[in-house]
């Protein structure tokens, strides 16, 4: 019995070493499809041949943040992804500061008023998976003016974009705001046996309800 059991637990062994390998292959591969497609600015199209898009970009590179977050083995070719695709973050955060700026200037805009729009909102978010490493000089001026607009105006947004932003405020290290929104987020929650925790989608807004996820 003793036998049989060793033999049965090495197959076991022996097929999750090969599914484990298999994984690393697919990873690679994956890895690589992205690196042909990430332009020179770092930046990556919705479509092969179209132009950089600041949104999929902050999307592909929130994606490789998680990886870390599940403690997947960091990889050279990922490491370089996420470089790149920060720079080109970067860079269209800092051109939408400098236009805001230059707006500002001309009195079309006020700076102490809302401007944290959507795509901001996301670039924070995704932005915070790599922490504020890099950041210096124009980039770092431009990203203080937005986070601390999300500090200031973060509970005049949407359920995702809330959520999205109290994580991003909790890891830049901005606990007083991140906890004020957790808790709203938390009144505003629902509870079910069958659905678990959960939010309703405001009326007149498209979309299902809006579940919750541990691994944002």
């Amino acid at each position: 019995m003793l036998e049989a059991k060793r033999e049965e637990e090495q197959r076991k062994n022996i097929a999750l070493l090969f599914d484990l390998n298999r994984m690393r292959m697919e990873q690679a591969k994956a890895l690589a499809q992205l690196q042909e497609k990430q332009a020179e600015s770092g930046g990556f199209p919705w479509f092969e041949g179209g132009p950089e898009d600041w949104y999929i970009t902050q999307h592909i590179i929130a994606g490789l943040g998680k990886l870390d977050y599940l403690n997947v083995a960091q990889d050279p070719v990922r490491q370089e992804l996420v470089e790149n695709g920060l720079r080109f973050m970067d860079e269209k955060m800092r051109e939408a500061y400098a236009n805001l700026m230059k707006r500002a200037q001309e009195g079309l805009e006020k700076p102490e008023e809302d401007h944290l729009h959507s795509i901001l909102v996301h670039y924070l978010y995704a932005r915070s998976f790599q922490g504020m490493e890099g950041l210096s000089g124009e980039v770092e001026t431009a990203f203080t003016y937005f986070l601390e607009q999300a500090k200031k105006f973060w509970n005049k947004k949407g359920l995702m974009e809330q959520g999205m932003l109290a994580i991003a405020l909790n890891r830049f290290a901005e606990q007083e705001a991140a906890r004020e929104n957790h808790c709203l987020l938390r009144e505003r929650a629902l509870r079910s046996e069958e659905l678990g925790m959960y939010w309703k989608t405001p009326r007149g807004c498209s979309g299902r309800n809006i579940r919750w996820r541990r691994n944002a």
